[in-house]
């Protein structure tokens, strides 16, 4: 199915749809994790039935071996973010499944990227940071199996300490691409190395860290500390600047500064001049150098910067399928399209989500991200 048929499935128009993507959570972190999982409990079984067909295909993992495999991870979050293990045990309460089923979720990443492959799991991404006018900007698209648009949902999150955290994930994960109340902002690119550690944070786990930091240069001190436990590049900002990082569980991470006119662009590949010699990388999508190079002519030759110039942007299907607004291949129905984009502007604290590809826009959402906001959107 190409991720244009969407459009006959779920109308513009379907506000009970749109509302059934936002989940709004308060409390303590446990309470927190059981709104989100009675809320997006149909979503969660649904992701949980995908992932296991996904690592019986790509790594040859059963989900009952993916939950032990996850398991493994529960000293790490014990020791540096107790918080977020209550919380999830919040998630596998409300959606009354087990908490193992939760982490492997939240460890899909580490299950799915870094273990003896059969078939390569299909991702993508194309990010890019922004620094003009005195404006910060982040932005992502999210490019993914088509089969998980329906698990994609907005938490709203107010933290028993009073940080605010807009949060674009697969239900059951406790985070994602966002922004917090700070105005921090971070994005996501899968990599794919050999290297694995179970001692430090799944990715998605260390993505919540760096939503509960005061900076972007706070969050990198976080995320130093904890570690993570297999490779991806973090797009960091904050309300005035910004910062690649390339985390990896070899350390160093690979550190990406902004070019001289403020821009910071990353795909699927490492490219941080910096990253650790010993980090065995492996290539497997051979579009990311070209989706690359096309992101950094694209923005280049922006004559304004705005959250409609910069969707324009991520509209650009130059090689299709596997293009920066990509979709399935036409001719088997296979692979990967883009299934949300996220727009920040972090200096105003303000996030834009658009669901389905960005020429075929299924549903948008406005955030104001401040401390001061409203739960709800506006909803386009």
């Amino acid at each position: 199915m190409s991720c244009n048929d969407w459009t006959t499935l779920r109308s513009p128009a379907n506000d009970a749809y749109k509302q059934d993507r936002i989940i709004n959570c308060t409390g303590t972190h446990f309470e927190i994790g059981h709104t989100h999982g009675s809320e997006a409990r149909s979503k969660i079984l649904e992701g949980i039935r995908n992932y296991a067909a996904l690592f019986e295909e790509s790594v040859n993992l059963s989900w009952a071996a993916a939950k032990v495999y996850a398991a493994r991870f529960l000293p790490a979050l014990e020791r540096h973010v107790p918080h977020l293990l209550e919380e999830m045990r919040g998630i596998a309460e409300g959606a009354r499944v087990s908490l193992e089923d939760i982490l492997a979720l939240n460890a899909r990443s580490e299950i799915g990227l870094t273990r003896p492959k059969q078939a390569d799991p299909p991702d993508g991404c194309t990010a890019f940071a922004r620094h003009v006018d005195e404006q910060q900007w982040l932005q992502q698209n999210w490019d993914w199996k088509a089969n998980q648009i329906e698990q994609v949902v907005i938490l709203r999150i107010q933290e028993p300490c009073g940080n605010s955290i807009t949060t674009i994930t697969e239900a059951g994960l406790v985070a994602k691409v966002g922004m917090n109340s700070q105005g921090v902002g971070v994005t996501l690119n899968a990599l794919k190395t050999v290297q694995m550690n179970d001692t430090m944070l799944p990715i998605h786990v260390a993505l919540r860290l760096v939503l509960e930091s005061d900076s972007a240069e706070d969050a990198h001190k976080r995320l130093e500390v904890a570690g993570v436990a297999s490779a991806a590049h973090f797009l960091l900002a904050d309300g005035g600047s910004s910062m690649g990082l390339e985390v990896n569980p070899v350390r160093p991470f690979g550190r990406i500064e902004p070019t001289t006119d403020g821009n910071i662009f990353h795909t699927n590949h490492c490219v941080a001049r910096n990253r650790p010699e010993a980090l065995t990388e492996i290539p497997w999508l051979q579009d990311s150098p070209v989706r690359l190079d096309r992101i950094a002519k694209l923005v280049h030759d922006l004559q304004e910067t705005s959250f409609e110039t910069i969707s324009k942007v991520f509209q650009d299907e130059q090689g299709l399928p596997n293009a920066i607004n990509r979709d399935v291949d036409p001719e088997t129905g296979t692979g990967i399209c883009t299934i949300f984009t996220a727009i920040m502007n972090c200096t105003r604290k303000e996030l834009r989500v658009t669901i389905g590809r960005p020429t075929a826009v299924l549903e948008t959402y406005v955030f104001d991200c401040s401390a001061s906001s409203p739960a709800g959107p506006v909803v386009v």
